[in-house]
C-alpha cells in the first residue's frame, strides 16, 4: 500500500497558491471550498489526480486503490477533496476516498455508519473462493457512497444468497432476499446493481433517523424491519462481521 504524507495546515486560498491553475480554469471552478484539520483518508477506487477541481482538469497522477491520503479542504466545487502531493495542491474526487482514522474496530452492536474505510483489496479477502468474488471495488465504493459499513453490507449478501450460491443470486442476481412488492423478488442485471440498490436502500431507509424504516444504526435495530421473522439473524450477521474483520486484521 503506497502512503502519501501530508502537511498539516490552514489551506490557502486556490487563487493566491495556484497562480498558473487560476488563469486555466474558470471562476466557479476553484472559489468553493471548505478548509478542515487534515484527515486520514484512503483511495477506494483507482482515481486520477487533477491539477484544478474539475473533470476537465489535467491528469497528473493516478493513485490506486488502497493508496492513503491527507485530506485539508473538503467539498471543493461540491465533488472534489484537495491534498497536497510533492508539494502541490491537487484534487480527488470526494466519492473515491472514505476516512481512515481512527482506524476501524469491530464491536457487537456497534453502530452500521461508521466505516470501514477498507480497499476494494481487502473486502476482496473475505470474497474470494465465493460467487462474490471481484465486488471487491464495488463494496467499498458503496460504503463511501451511501455511508453504510462495507463489512455490514458483505454479510448481508453472504447470509441471504449463500455467498452468492443461491438460485435467488444466479438467476436474478438478488444478494439480499429483496422482495418486489408483488409476492415475488426482485432481480438486477449484475450483482454490482443489487449490491448499489441494497446500499442506497439500508443507508436512505433504515439508517437515516426519522425514515420510514428507521429503528436505530445497530444490527439488532435493522433486524427488526429487514428480517423481522428471523431470530437468529443479528447473531448470524454479527458472527460475519466478527470474522470478517478478524481476516482482514490478520492479512
Amino acid at each position: 500500500m503506497i502512503t502519501i504524507l501530508m502537511l498539516m495546515s490552514a489551506a490557502p486560498a486556490y487563487a493566491e497558491e495556484l497562480p498558473e491553475v487560476t488563469q486555466a480554469a474558470s471562476e466557479e471552478e476553484h472559489v468553493e471550498g471548505q478548509a478542515i484539520e487534515t484527515q486520514q483518508s484512503m483511495t477506494i477506487i483507482e482515481t486520477e489526480v487533477k491539477d484544478i477541481p474539475a473533470e476537465n482538469g489535467e491528469t497528473v497522477s493516478i493513485l490506486e486503490s488502497g493508496t492513503e491520503v491527507g485530506i485539508y479542504m473538503t467539498n471543493v466545487n461540491g465533488d472534489w477533496n484537495a491534498v497536497l502531493i510533492e508539494d502541490e495542491i491537487r484534487y480527488i474526487p470526494t466519492e473515491a476516498t472514505a476516512l481512515t482514522a481512527p482506524a476501524y474496530a469491530y464491536e457487537y452492536g456497534s453502530d452500521l455508519t461508521r466505516l470501514t474505510a477498507y480497499s476494494a483489496e481487502q473486502i476482496e479477502q473475505l470474497l474470494a473462493g465465493t460467487e462474490l468474488a471481484g465486488l471487491g471495488e464495488t463494496f467499498a465504493a458503496m460504503e463511501s457512497k451511501y455511508g453504510v459499513n462495507a463489512l455490514f453490507l458483505v454479510s448481508i449478501t453472504k447470509q441471504e444468497s449463500g455467498s452468492g450460491s443461491s438460485s435467488l443470486a444466479r438467476r436474478q442476481n438478488n444478494l439480499g432476499g429483496l422482495k418486489n412488492g408483488r409476492g415475488g423478488y426482485m432481480a438486477f442485471d449484475t450483482k454490482a446493481d443489487c449490491v448499489d440498490y441494497m446500499a442506497r436502500l439500508l443507508g436512505s431507509k433504515y439508517l437515516t433517523e426519522g425514515a420510514n424504516l428507521y429503528s436505530g444504526k445497530t444490527v439488532k435495530d435493522v433486524a427488526r424491519r429487514y428480517c423481522e421473522q428471523s431470530s437468529s439473524w443479528t447473531s448470524a450477521i454479527e458472527s460475519l462481521m466478527k470474522n470478517g474483520y478478524q481476516k482482514i486484521l490478520t492479512a
